[in-house]
């Protein structure tokens, strides 16, 4: 088969996992507002396994962040911390398998906070924001990516077992 069509078909399964696991929590009333706990950020691990992840879950966040009604801001950079988060999981892939989920926690710990303010004034927040950086925030965004972030390798390890 030819590595390119492969590739793309790769990221757009991810894409399309993402999207799927982000539709799921917010019919919970999970995925969108101010707190928001995404299962698919335990999609972050993927790029471990395959590039083609890095631009799938980067465009699966902006499907995501759009469906669910997120702000602009939270569309633009939330986006852009999966992705950096991605890329350093990409970059770790070789050095060290375990350390590999830390790169999708600190880009999201670095700028979730300076986004997450913006939803103050949010009609269906239930948390009320007392200063600009709310350490809150920054946990429950951490505390959803953790666990998954450690229990999807052994999945996707055997679903994207062509690299060597």
């Amino acid at each position: 088969m030819n590595k390119k069509v492969l590739y793309l078909v790769h990221g757009a399964v991810i894409a399309a996992l993402y999207v799927v696991l982000t539709m799921l929590a917010n019919a919970l009333g999970l995925a969108n507002y101010a707190i928001q706990v995404r299962f698919s950020e335990a999609l972050t691990i993927l790029p471990v396994f395959t590039p083609a992840a890095i631009p799938g879950l980067f465009l699966g966040c902006i499907i995501s962040n759009t469906m669910t009604g997120c702000m602009l801001l939270d569309i633009i950079f939330g986006s852009l911390a999966t992705l950096i988060g991605a890329f350093g999981t990409y970059l770790l892939r070789d050095k060290n398998k375990w350390l590999a989920p830390l790169p999708p926690i600190i880009a999201n710990t670095i700028i979730v906070p300076f986004v997450a303010p913006c939803y103050r004034n949010t009609a269906n927040t239930f948390l009320t924001y007392r200063n600009k950086r709310s350490s809150r925030q920054k946990g429950v965004r951490i505390l959803s990516q953790v666990p998954g972030a450690f229990c999807c390798p052994l999945v996707f390890n055997f679903l994207f077992s062509y690299r060597k």
